[in-house]
């Protein structure tokens, strides 16, 4: 799975509006261990504040126009249509969110 905090190769954007579900776009990298690659990949909110959708008006691969993905949620999994494999190197894809309805709080 992927947690959305700070990690090595991975950029997380989302519009910062509150109260509101929007695009959710996170971008991975995908390398072969032992000639296999992954065909699933889960998605971890970085807290319960945070709900990570399946909307089809977001859900897209956008770094390949020729794959479709399959969703569910609870966590959140993505997979590619026909048990496809994620294709090695830089990968994007958009999903929603559900945002909290106050920022998170900085601690100090």
């Amino acid at each position: 799975g992927l947690l959305l905090t700070p990690a090595r190769n991975a950029v997380v954007q989302y519009g910062a509006v509150l109260q509101a579900t929007t695009i959710f776009m996170a971008s991975f990298d995908v390398v072969s261990r032992s000639g296999k690659l992954p065909g699933s990949l889960k998605l971890l909110a970085p807290s319960s504040r945070y709900r990570l959708l399946c909307d089809s008006r977001f859900l897209a691969f956008a770094s390949s126009s020729n794959n479709t993905l399959e969703c569910t949620e609870e966590p959140l999994k993505l997979n590619l249509k026909g048990g496809k494999t994620f294709p090695v190197g830089g990968n994007t894809v958009l999903l929603g969110i559900k945002l909290p309805s106050s920022p998170p709080q900085v601690q100090q």
